[in-house]
């Protein structure tokens, strides 16, 4: 779980990818999306994309069975992250952001692999290591993501006033705010 925290490679990428999912663009500026739930499901979506390809380039290279250079793997991640943001200029990947992250996921997983091997973990511990591994990198990358989902995301804006459309938006839900989860305003 390290790795993602301290791979500003692959916080870069999937932040690049998930910018459209909570800001659109429009009069000239980058405005929060108006509806919470279609950002909340691209971000899902974007985020569980790259998670599952990741663990099977991880999985696949941790154990053996492919192998890349890591000059070819690491120059892959760097390009990754430059697409990405290109796109947020550039749009031409709209709808299937999620896409782009599984493709690139799949590079990405071989970056995570080098870092598991650099552990020299005993071949017995291997197996647990990549579920640990797999399901750490899960919860960071969630978590990473989490802020840009639930920061930019307003339910509706009402006129000039920019006040939200309902009282549970204001004052968020115990539960929302327990888990980190909600479409108020973060001060």
């Amino acid at each position: 779980m390290w790795h993602i925290w301290i791979g500003f490679d692959h916080i870069l990428f999937l932040l690049s990818l998930l910018l459209p999912a909570v800001l659109a663009f429009g009069g000239g500026r980058w405005q929060a999306v108006e509806r919470f739930a279609p950002a909340f499901w691209d971000v899902f979506k974007i985020v569980t994309s790259f998670t599952v390809a990741h663990s099977i380039t991880l999985s696949l290279a941790a154990l053996g069975v492919i192998s890349l250079p890591s000059r070819l793997v690491e120059s892959a991640i760097a390009t990754s992250v430059v697409l990405a943001a290109l796109n947020n200029v550039f749009p031409l990947v709209h709808g299937r952001r999620w896409m782009v992250a599984f493709f690139f996921g799949l590079v990405h997983g071989f970056g995570f692999a080098s870092v598991l091997r650099d552990l020299g973990l005993p071949q017995n511990a291997l197996l647990i290591a990549l579920v640990g591994f797999n399901l750490g990198s899960k919860a960071a990358s969630s978590r990473s993501s989490a802020p840009s989902c639930r920061s930019r995301t307003p339910c509706a804006r009402a006129g000039s006033t920019g006040a939200w459309c309902s009282s549970a938006a204001r004052s968020p839900s115990p539960s929302s705010r327990a888990s980190g989860w909600s479409s108020a305003p973060s001060t």
